[in-house]
């Protein structure tokens, strides 16, 4: 039998760039440490990732924020957005690039809100059907 050790895989750098981003993404603005981003910071987050293939610590930054919870608690409001199935990351963040170009006023704005604003108007819900039953 092995050292427990030995089966326990070594931590590698990019490891340890995935935790650390993770753990700023999570408990940073939760404990009120840090400031969100704003959509230009996003976009040039995603540029990054863009130049690596979406790959690496910026391209799971960018789709974290690409892809946030529609809705996270049992008290949530209705779904706002319904992205289809299949559509990457990349498509996301093209749809970023051209908002924040055509206004780059937006580009101050908090990241979350814009991305938000991008997916309810990309890629809106179908109206609840609702099935009237008769006795």
């Amino acid at each position: 039998m092995r050292p427990r050790a030995a089966i326990i895989a070594k931590p590698t750098n990019q490891r340890r760039g995935w935790c650390c981003a993770l753990l700023a993404a999570c408990f940073c603005p939760a404990a009120g440490l840090c400031g969100e981003i704003d959509a230009a910071e996003l976009a040039a987050t995603c540029r990054t990732a863009q130049a690596s293939a979406f790959h690496g610590v910026a391209a799971a930054a960018c789709e974290w924020y690409l892809d946030p919870c529609n809705a996270c608690a049992p008290d949530a409001p209705p779904q706002r957005w319904c992205v289809p199935e299949g559509t990457t990351v990349a498509a996301r963040a093209d749809l970023l690039f051209e908002r924040i170009s055509a206004n780059p006023a937006i580009g101050a704005q908090p990241a979350s809100q814009v991305v938000e604003a991008l997916l309810a108007t990309h890629f809106p819900c179908p109206a609840p059907r609702y099935v009237i039953e008769e006795k």
